[in-house]
């Protein structure tokens, strides 16, 4: 039995960030792909912020210039819409040497307006103060995009946060 060997030719790709102004910005580059390689390879990051019109936009550029078969990994900024989870995980990070405020303030910034901000506060459940730090310190880095923040939010917190001036402090601690 004879196998004769053949060659895979694989084009990848990544951090194309499709935003909602893309529209046949990648054609030429996506039919230049189609025209040298054999399977392509997306590695993350093709939308901005994981919005539906977002994929979409790519979905139609993928549909109209290529014509091989495509693999794609998602990467962070594809799944950004939905960023309860991401925005509760990462504020739980606060180490000496490691502190994610930085992408807390960030996916705040960019997806405010599609968060489901109920969800977020009972998210955090009795960890909301870590919650209502953030917001404070997205106020501080972000000063004139305060109003991103729904202020029901913040009363809501700062509420919790008064009514417990008038409790007896217990000695535990968390650290």
């Amino acid at each position: 039995m004879s196998f004769s060997r053949t060659r895979l030719r694989v084009a990848a790709i990544g951090d194309l960030h499709v935003s909602r102004h893309s529209q046949g910005a990648f054609q030429p580059l996506f039919a230049q792909i189609t025209g040298s390689a054999d399977v392509l390879v997306i590695c993350g990051d093709f939308t901005d912020y994981g919005l539906p019109d977002e994929a979409r936009i790519l979905a139609r550029e993928l549909t109209t210039a290529v014509k091989i078969p495509v693999i794609a990994v998602l990467g962070n900024h594809d799944y950004e819409a939905g960023s309860q989870h991401e925005i509760w995980s990462k504020s739980m990070i606060m180490e000496r040497e490691r502190y994610d405020g930085g992408d807390v303030a960030h996916l705040l910034r960019h997806c405010s307006g599609l968060l489901n901000w109920d969800r977020l506060v009972r998210r955090f459940g009795t960890h909301w103060r870590i919650l209502l730090a953030h917001l404070v310190l997205f106020g501080f880095i972000y000063p004139g995009e305060r109003a991103l923040i729904p202020s029901g939010v913040i009363r809501e917190l700062v509420k919790r946060l008064l009514a417990e001036l008038d409790v007896p402090t217990r000695g535990s601690k968390v650290c």
